[in-house]
């Protein structure tokens, strides 16, 4: 997956992005590790319902830098959010 921020490469609008995903699987993991790749200063935060042994693996790799069990905590702000579900 090869998602371009800004045309040439130039990421200085893309300073610091936060994003938050709302269903964490293939497809938010992927999302997210592509972006992570291009651009180190993202920061991913995830809601899950429910504890699950592959986010923490996704800490560990650096992909996730915070995981929320409930939607009453304080959720960093985020610029952008990303619902995936399975249907």
């Amino acid at each position: 997956m090869f998602i371009n921020f800004a045309k040439n490469g130039d990421y200085d609008a893309m300073k610091h992005l936060e994003l938050g995903f709302v269903g964490f699987g293939l497809i938010g993991g992927s999302i997210a590790r592509s972006l992570k790749k291009q651009n180190e200063d993202v920061s991913v935060h995830v809601y899950s319902r429910r504890k699950n042994p592959a986010l923490d693996e996704g800490m560990t790799e650096g992909v996730i830098d915070s995981i929320w069990y409930k939607l009453m905590s304080v959720f960093p702000p985020a610029t952008s959010f990303f619902s995936v579900r399975r249907f």
